[in-house]
């Protein structure tokens, strides 16, 4: 097969989530709904983070910034998840499809390096308490981000550009609601079965070495806890990770069997359904964590509403 007809495929057809016109119906308006209330939640936290200078602290800053990549991470797949719910024409350009794959391939590797740099948060401020102001500058935590979004930018845009330089020449139907970047590779008109090996691999050895530092860091801060003479002061520092600690379970858990399920051979919209979790679960479980289990967000939202009440 010489070059020419290598490039046949100019779309991608997805097929979503299976089911009749009343159930595809019912699913859309729970994600419409899932979908705002995860944009208004993590667009609050970011606005309350940004204008409240009691909020001007590492923890809070990085998870400014993990509001703000969970917004642009369901924002990349929501939208067209939605419109082609309740579309006959399922198909999405090839471009398009490679650029959404590589979106949320890198953030989610953003968000793996940016719990660990919440977790040494977290142990700094308990384990070594008086020297956190030193340790935790201004400058180090933008280092850390900075280099959390650079070292993603580099472990996924040779992967990216590998893929779209496979060929594609038919079939053209990925069975997902979004562009994998797993299930688009499974197209190419080639034997990928090395490329595919070598990807999860990387992806298992990126996901466990995030895994490993978040460990280690919480080793540390469960030793120090314990060893607190007081059952109020373990409590007290017990609740200073304890909304860190809810959301690292949930995107271990979900990453974790995601990139354990392919070895189980699951059902295809058994697959989906995880894909869903990790992506859109942990992005609307974010602001309820911090904002109900965080009681110095909670008095900063408070104070806010009340502000903007006797203004009125």
């Amino acid at each position: 097969m010489d070059t020419k007809n290598k490039s046949l495929v100019t779309e991608f057809i997805l097929v979503g989530f299976t089911g009749s016109p009343e159930l595809r119906i019912l699913m859309f308006i729970i994600l419409l709904f899932t979908y705002m209330v995860t944009e208004l939640g993590n667009a609050l936290m970011i606005t309350l983070i940004g204008i409240d200078r009691r909020l001007h602290t590492p923890m809070y800053f990085f998870l400014w910034n993990l509001s703000l990549l969970e917004t642009i991470n369901i924002s990349n797949i929501m939208p067209l998840m939605l419109v082609q719910m309740l579309s006959l024409h399922k198909s999405i350009a090839k471009a398009n499809c490679f650029i959404q794959s590589f979106i949320s391939a890198y953030l989610g590797a953003i968000i793996l390096l940016l719990l660990p740099i919440m977790s040494f948060d977290r142990y700094v401020a308990i384990c070594i308490p008086l020297r956190y102001t030193t340790i935790m500058r201004g400058r180090l935590c933008v280092r850390l981000i900075i280099g959390a979004w650079v070292s993603s930018l580099i472990c996924n845009l040779y992967p990216t550009i590998i893929i779209t330089g496979l060929p594609y020449c038919g079939p053209n139907v990925i069975n997902h609601f979004y562009c994998d970047g797993l299930s688009v590779v499974k197209l190419a008109c080639m034997d990928t079965r090395i490329l595919h090996t070598i990807d999860i691999i990387s992806a298992l050895a990126f996901l466990l070495s995030s895994l490993g530092l978040t460990v280690v860091s919480y080793g540390f801060i469960i030793s120090k806890i314990v060893r607190i003479p007081s059952t109020e002061g373990r409590q007290k520092a017990f609740s200073t990770c304890s909304s860190h600690l809810t959301m690292v379970i949930l995107v271990y858990g979900g990453t974790i069997f995601f990139q354990v399920s392919p070895a189980m051979h699951p059902s295809e919209e058994v697959y989906k359904t995880v894909h869903m979790f990790v992506n859109i679960i942990s992005a609307l479980m974010n602001p309820f964590v911090y904002t109900l289990r965080n009681e110095q967000v909670r008095n900063v939202l408070k104070t806010r509403i009340q502000r903007e009440i006797c203004c009125r």
